[in-house]
């Protein structure tokens, strides 16, 4: 157990005179530097937000829910305007994502058939997208999945606050 111990001696002294007696590197300039400078400028460009939404279709059907559409307007194309490379939509029941998905930008509307929701209201809205660059929300609607009759009608409805 001494040797142990006088050979973690003799190692830390060791290493404390390597420690003392190395030298350190001189400062120098670096050879990149140089007395000249660059200008230039920049835009930013702001994502859109759609326009008005708008919704249509619904109504009852036996032992199905009829298709139910929601429509949004191209947002306003400013200077600044940044090209929208697709829409993103949600359908939510509270704070739970009901559905999802894209459209191309041409493709300014979504159908919900409605038979894989859940019965009661659920939140539309719709963003522009530009690559990864997302506007704020656009306007949002309201989708209402009800049951009558024994599960044997069920109706889809919209509301545009």
């Amino acid at each position: 157990m001494n040797r142990a111990r006088i050979a973690a001696a003799v190692l830390g002294i060791s290493a404390l005179l390597l420690l003392a007696t190395s030298t350190a590197l001189p400062e120098t300039e670096a050879a990149w530097t140089t007395g000249e400078r660059g200008t230039g400028s920049f835009t930013g460009a702001v994502v859109q937000a759609p326009g008005t939404l708008s919704c249509s279709g619904g109504g009852s059907a036996l032992l199905a829910v009829p298709n139910l559409t929601f429509s949004w307007a191209a947002p306003a194309t400013p200077a600044n305007a940044a090209v929208i490379t697709e829409y993103r939509w949600t359908l939510m029941q509270g704070t739970t994502t009901t559905a999802s998905g894209t459209t191309a930008p041409g493709t300014r509307s979504v159908s919900l058939a409605g038979n894989g929701y859940a019965f009661g209201n659920h939140t539309f809205s719709v963003m522009a997208a530009s690559g990864n660059w997302v506007s704020a929300p656009g306007p949002t609607g309201t989708y209402i999945k009800t049951n009558n009759l024994i599960s044997l009608i069920q109706t889809a409805s919209c509301t545009i606050p």
